[in-house]
């Protein structure tokens, strides 16, 4: 990320630095998952204002969700697989602890991608695409 921010400004080019800061944009699960575990110690603790900001930030991101399936005229069976959203969160946080707990470091190894020709696209021909 730091070396997409780099050539972002050094070549002033807003792909790489949107590309840049989408790296540090959390999944939704992250910051959901955050404000459950505030509002669950919040309660266990008796700290009532920040349950209350907790409840609020978990209203807000429930809300933001629906809003956009909503505008996207999502079917029904999507909402519906939201009851499936605290399964997938505990998996998605398993998974990030596991990564940064592990020791064991697997290096990236591209694709193979048989009989299938990759184009590389200039910046400016990716523009011209948009």
């Amino acid at each position: 990320m730091p070396r997409l921010l780099l050539r972002g400004f050094k070549h002033r080019s807003f792909l790489c630095l949107d590309a840049a800061v989408e790296q540090v944009i959390p999944p939704l699960s992250v910051p959901f998952a955050v404000a459950g575990m505030c509002f669950a110690a919040s309660v266990v603790s008796g700290a009532e204002t920040l349950a209350v900001i907790a409840a609020v930030s978990l209203a807000g991101q429930i809300v933001y969700l629906l809003c956009a399936l909503w505008l996207v005229r999502a079917p029904a069976r999507v909402y519906s697989a939201l009851l499936y959203a605290p399964v997938y969160i505990t998996w998605k946080l398993g998974l990030y602890a596991r990564a940064l707990i592990s020791s064991k470091r697997v290096p990236w190894v591209r694709t193979a991608r048989n009989g299938v020709q990759t184009q590389r696209l200039s910046t400016a021909e990716i523009r011209s695409e948009l």
